[in-house]
Order: C-alpha cells, then sequence, then structure tokens
C-alpha cells in the first residue's frame, strides 16, 4: 500500500518502476544488501520514525539504476522485488509466459480467467468486446430515445461519438424534439 517504505514502488533511473514487498525480515534483509545498503547506518526496519529515511536511501539507490539493471541484481533472489511491467510488456515477461497468465482471444491480448481450478477449468466463450459495441442495448436500457443512440453510432453498429461533441449534440435535439424519454427536447 505504500505506506512502508519496504513494500512500495519505486522509479529508477530510466522512468521505469520496481515494486518492493520485502515485509518480512529474510527478505528485507537482502533487499537492503542488494540495493547496495548494507553497510549504511539506516534505522531499524519497524522503526516508524526511521521510515521517511529509509524510502530516502530507497528512492536514492533506484533512482541509480535502470529497471532492467535492477532485474538482474534481484533475478534468482528473494528480496520481494519485481518489475512493474506495462500491459504491452507483462504478457511476454518470464513469469507470466510460464503460468499462461494472458491468451490471445480473437487478436486480443488480455489476462487469463483467474483463479484456475483443477476440477472445473475456466474457459473464455468469446472475444472481449469492442469499444462502443454494446453502448446502444445500454443506452435504451437506462432510457435514451433510440434518435439519439442513432446519431453516435457508425456503420458497424458500434458508437464512434463517445466524446461530448456540440453539432452531434445539436443534431440529436433537433431530431429528439418531443421525444419522450429524453431530456434533449427543448
Amino acid at each position: 500500500d505504500g505506506g512502508a517504505p519496504w513494500y512500495d514502488s519505486y522509479r529508477t533511473l530510466d522512468g521505469h518502476y520496481m515494486a518492493v514487498g520485502a515485509v518480512e525480515q529474510r527478505f528485507y534483509a537482502e533487499l537492503v544488501e542488494r540495493l547496495g545498503l548494507a553497510g549504511a547506518d539506516l534505522p531499524k526496519q519497524y522503526d516508524r520514525s526511521g521510515w521517511p529515511v529509509l524510502r530516502n536511501a530507497f528512492t536514492k539507490a533506484f533512482l541509480g539504476k535502470t529497471r532492467d539493471e535492477w532485474c538482474a541484481i534481484f533475478k534468482d533472489g528473494d528480496a520481494c522485488v519485481t518489475p512493474v511491467l506495462g500491459f504491452s510488456e507483462a504478457p511476454q515477461h518470464p513469469h507470466n509466459r510460464a503460468r499462461d497468465n494472458f491468451m490471445d482471444i480473437g487478436g486480443v491480448v488480455q489476462p487469463a480467467p483467474a483463479p484456475r481450478f483443477l476440477g472445473t477449468p475456466s474457459t473464455v466463450s468469446r472475444p472481449a468486446p469492442q469499444r462502443g459495441e454494446h453502448v446502444v442495448h445500454i443506452g435504451a436500457g437506462v432510457g435514451y430515445y433510440s434518435a439519439i443512440l442513432a446519431h453516435m453510432v457508425g456503420p458497424q453498429g458500434r458508437v464512434t461519438a463517445i466524446e461530448y461533441d456540440p453539432e452531434l449534440a445539436s443534431r440529436a435535439r433537433q431530431s429528439c424534439r418531443g421525444c419522450p424519454g429524453t431530456s434533449l427536447a427543448g
């Protein structure tokens, strides 16, 4: 949660981040050692009054190397330190590949279902919806008049106007003047 300096994320030299979760003393000791701070005069791990000093030391240390350099330093270790990955990176990470944590469904890479059970395996029945695919159905369900929604829908039946467009709003007002169930009339 970021409350403790040994349970937070730290920016690296290249602008990426490393996540730290060294709660137990043995993980914390390895964290301090691999950060190169083993000989430093640091406060005790659970001394809250010293946490600002620890956080400052950890921040400075992580800013001294790139995320990839830190990954190499913490690789095969037990300090509970991992890279923070972007969504495009996460499916390719060795940890996620080994566990099949991502799947490609209809050309869209997405997280695999979780949790996984041996007796009742999870399946995915269809691809994720496209942006705006269900807006007309949902909009009608909450009382938007279909003429208003029709101004937002493109040729494939998907919404093309997501952001507020004054011209679109004006056309919708004109076509729906007096339509029941719309606040745009008037």
